[in-house]
């Protein structure tokens, strides 16, 4: 309170009086907007950023440029606060993004392995399961963390080198086992021939 009363005390009357102007000016541009609009958190954090004006006015001004660079940073913040319907639009756009990073890398996969018939609608169903999961996100952190899930799970699908021999990931052992036989039975064949001859 001593602070305050000795800022105001040593203020020139011309900042004083532009002080009192630019906060009606705050109030004013916030009465033009409606509550219904915004979110709860985002209502309070526009009649914030009047209180953080005034609060700046008691102890962070001296001079008239003080004050009207103050209140251009607070009538830019207050302008930058979205309505709901810009909110939505926002992360509609960031989990649209999204899905497309999911399918980005389930074609990438088809191009690099082959997948049977069992294989490929398990890596159908988990294509679809992550966008529907990125598509009921609430939040861009939460469309985020269904991505990075979907695409792991993408990544586990059972699937075949293109032009190898087995499955990889999860199959690996059974696809060395795979080729060890066709293998064994290359150089039976092989001999049984010799021995004919």
């Amino acid at each position: 309170e001593d602070a305050y009363a000795e800022q105001n005390h040593d203020l020139p009357p011309e900042v004083t009086a532009l002080i009192e102007e630019k906060l009606t000016e705050l109030n004013a541009y916030l009465a033009t907007l409606n509550e219904e609009d915004y979110s709860a958190t985002n209502w309070l954090l526009l009649n914030d950023y009047i209180a953080q004006f005034e609060s700046k006015c008691e102890l962070e001004v001296s001079t008239t440029e003080d004050v009207n660079t103050l209140y251009d940073e607070m009538r830019a913040a207050m302008e930058a606060v979205p309505t709901l319907e810009e909110a939505a639009a926002a992360l509609k756009e960031t989990l649209d993004g999204y899905v497309e990073e999911l399918r980005a890398e389930y074609n990438s996969l088809l191009e690099q392995y082959n997948y049977n018939d069992e294989q490929r609608a398990a890596l159908d169903a988990a294509l679809e399961e992550g966008i529907e999961n990125i598509n009921a996100a609430s939040s861009a952190a939460a469309g985020n963390t269904a991505k990075s899930r979907a695409l792991t799970a993408l990544r586990n699908v059972e699937r075949s080198e293109k032009g190898g021999c087995g499955s990889v990931i999860t199959a690996a052992p059974v696809a060395l086992l795979g080729c060890a036989i066709v293998l064994a039975v290359v150089l039976l064949i092989f001999k049984r021939k010799r021995i004919k001859k």
